[in-house]
């Protein structure tokens, strides 16, 4: 059975087959996406042949009426009984599914239209969309925080700060989120062939799904930072992950003290796990891979630390953890007068759906920096 046979006889069996074939970022999507995805176009085939019509044929006016069927759960009921009309956002989430299927359609000629390319930019302009829950760092704490690191750094020009090897690094990852835009997923990605070109003040991140992999200008500030924990860094002997779980099962945690096995690793971590409790904890064991949980802690020991007297900011790192730093570098850019394209370059996205979301909770909630850091 050719390709647009299957379009037209199995709609459902070969929209599965064309997803399973598209990548993000040289991946796969996962399978729970893939999901969500097949169950969202399947709605839309089962009204289509309740229409009596098909892909070949459905018009605007024909997707526009499906929106309008949407309907929204009503929890806690069994059986699940709908009740008002689906939010914008759900319109939304369907109609791009829609759309990349009639784009695809209209590549191989089996349509000559896409007339969901309409109905996404009436949704965009006129949807009154309420914003994303977005959580950002107070102006406030924002300027504490880079006065304490400004802090720091005089002290460690003098050779006279008394911050732990721990506290650097976590220094230095805050910085880069909330200075230069990395993600958590970034973080840890971040190998040290990357970040070989500092010294010119300059850095490469590689990305991840959504994200573009680009090349970073460095604050003055950031560069001091990723030199000095570089320099640490360095120094170190680190235990391939993988390597350290063996040696951990063959012969227990408190046997792996001999740091003779030196692990070949061609792309070692910038940031690194460190195992082991007080006083013992930076000379027990250290792994090349860190974990969120990790990055979620330092940037709690590090703000919360020195800004005890934050509350809100204790519930908002709960909530959040240290994504709030990536949102809060977004922020103070959107705010600027940069366009679309310039933003996406600078944040790395693929799409500009964050940007958009980013301009609403902005346009909402105030946000401003007329007292910038």
């Amino acid at each position: 059975m050719s390709d647009f046979q299957n379009w037209l006889i199995q709609p459902k069996l070969a929209h599965q087959q064309w997803r399973n074939s598209l990548l993000v970022a040289e991946r796969a999507y996962s399978v729970q996406s893939q999901r969500l995805y097949q169950s969202l176009f399947g709605k839309f085939i089962d009204y289509l042949i309740l229409e009596h019509t098909n892909l070949q044929k459905v018009t605007g006016i024909q997707i526009a009426a499906f929106l309008d069927t949407l309907a929204t759960r009503k929890d806690g009921k069994t059986p699940i009984q709908l009740q008002g009309t689906a939010s914008n956002r759900t319109k939304r989430t369907y109609l791009a599914e829609i759309e990349r299927v009639l784009a695809y359609l209209v590549s191989i000629s089996f349509r000559n239209d896409n007339p969901a390319i309409d109905l996404i930019n009436t949704l965009r302009i006129t949807s009154p969309l309420s914003s994303r829950n977005i959580e950002l760092l107070p102006t406030s704490i924002q300027r504490q925080f880079i006065q304490y690191v400004d802090e720091q750094q005089h002290l460690l020009e003098l050779s006279s700060s008394n911050l732990s090897i721990i506290e650097i690094q976590s220094v230095t990852m805050n910085l880069l989120m909330l200075e230069q835009g990395l993600t958590l997923k970034e973080i840890q990605k971040l190998r040290l062939n990357n970040v070989q070109n500092i010294a010119a003040g300059f850095f490469y991140t590689p990305g991840h799904r959504v994200l573009e992999d680009r090349t970073l200008n460095l604050t003055s500030r950031s560069q001091f930072w990723l030199k000095k924990w570089l320099e640490i860094r360095c120094n170190l002997t680190v235990y391939h992950t993988e390597t350290y779980r063996l040696l951990k099962k063959q012969n227990g945690l408190k046997n792996l003290v001999d740091k003779t096995i030196l692990i070949n690793n061609a792309k070692p971590a910038v940031f690194v796990a460190f195992s082991g409790k007080g006083e013992n904890r930076v000379t027990s064991l250290i792994t090349d891979k860190i974990p969120e949980s990790s990055i979620f802690l330092s940037a709690q020991q590090v703000l919360l630390a020195n800004f005890p007297d934050q509350k809100n900011l204790n519930i908002t790192f709960k909530r959040k953890g240290p994504q709030i730093l990536r949102n809060t570098f977004c922020a103070n850019w959107v705010v600027q007068d940069k366009s679309l394209d310039e933003l996406m370059r600078i944040f790395g996205l693929k799409i500009p759906n964050q940007i958009w979301a980013m301009q609403r909770h902005i346009k909402d909630t105030c946000y401003n920096l007329s007292n910038k850091i």
